[in-house]
């Protein structure tokens, strides 16, 4: 099916008992129906495939209560505000970052409220796509988690390269905007995706490809190693890569690279030679506080402390 033609929401019945969600309809007197198609921009009409792409900007407002029919992945394009949303009795208040995003999974009921003037990306996904993709059998399924205030500077990157293609068309727009989408979601299945298959998942042999390409990320730890360049030296796209790495070592591209630079860095850390910033460096991060706090989520102290502690 193509990615245009589904509808996005369906609309449920709902009341409000809540005093906020009276008052913001009462005070503001509007709301700004997702499901009715208005939109600052919209690639509805492009023929991409996977991905329907609309960008609004939006006084405060609301949303009806809602049934996703549709993966939808939201990304907060202006600057910090706060959110509400509901999903059945529950109430959740938060601050959505610039340049954040949510996931909601489909067949997800909710509302959405946002107090402050927002310019928000919205990502309808076409799972029939993802799954061709991935190649999955008849007994995996795939789908992304529902998410709220994530932020990946490779996700925003594609998204702002897709909306510059809405913005400035041209001859070449819809073959650059479909490998914007194929990098886009093959980002977000290495960040989020699970998978559930009937029966237990083994450990499969790795490839001659995937032996040489581990030598080739102990060797280049220092480098950015990103995905897109991984999968080309296997000649896998994308999708298939990510899929068949998870197969052969149950842990994501993304999730391994990190584990292998923080075993790296361990090591590094001994040689009291070496500066923090150093070691950062060394191991594939651009400045010491990103690896700072990358290194205490992963090993439960900071660099510092490890270092103190086995020297």
């Amino acid at each position: 099916m193509h990615s245009g033609q589904f509808p996005n929401f369906q609309v449920t019945n709902y009341t409000s008992s809540n005093p906020l969600l009276e008052q913001l309809d009462l005070d503001q007197g509007r709301r700004f129906l997702l499901h009715d198609g208005r939109s600052m921009l919209s690639s509805q009409e492009r023929g991409w495939l996977g991905v329907t792409l609309q960008y609004h900007a939006l006084p405060p407002g609301q949303t009806p209560y809602m049934r996703t029919l549709h993966p939808i992945i939201g990304v907060n394009l202006g600057e910090k505000g706060k959110v509400t949303r509901r999903t059945g009795s529950k109430m959740q208040l938060f601050e959505m970052g610039s340049g954040h995003y949510n996931i909601v999974p489909a067949g997800t009921e909710l509302q959405s409220i946002w107090h402050n003037r927002m310019c928000i990306a919205l990502l309808f996904i076409d799972e029939t796509y993802v799954q061709s993709q991935v190649a999955l059998d008849s007994a995996t399924e795939i789908r992304l988690p529902l998410c709220v205030n994530s932020f990946d500077p490779q996700v925003l990157t594609y998204v702002e390269k897709l909306i510059d293609e809405l913005k400035s068309p041209s001859a070449l727009s819809g073959v650059k905007a479909q490998a914007w989408i194929d990098l886009l979601l093959a980002r977000l299945l290495e960040l989020h995706a699970g998978g559930s298959k009937r029966g237990d998942e083994k450990r499969a042999e790795p490839s001659k490809a995937f032996v040489e390409l581990v030598d080739y990320i102990e060797n280049n730890l220092a480098l950015e190693l990103s995905v897109p360049e991984l999968s080309s030296r296997c000649k896998l796209s994308t999708f298939h890569f990510i899929r068949q790495f998870k197969r052969t070592f149950l842990m994501t591209p993304h999730e391994y690279i990190l584990q292998r630079r923080m075993e790296r860095a361990k090591i590094m850390l001994q040689i009291e030679e070496y500066s923090i910033g150093e070691v950062a460096r060394m191991v594939g991060f651009v400045d010491s506080g990103h690896f700072s706090k990358a290194f205490k989520q992963r090993c439960g102290m900071s660099p510092t402390q490890f270092r103190k502690r086995g020297l």
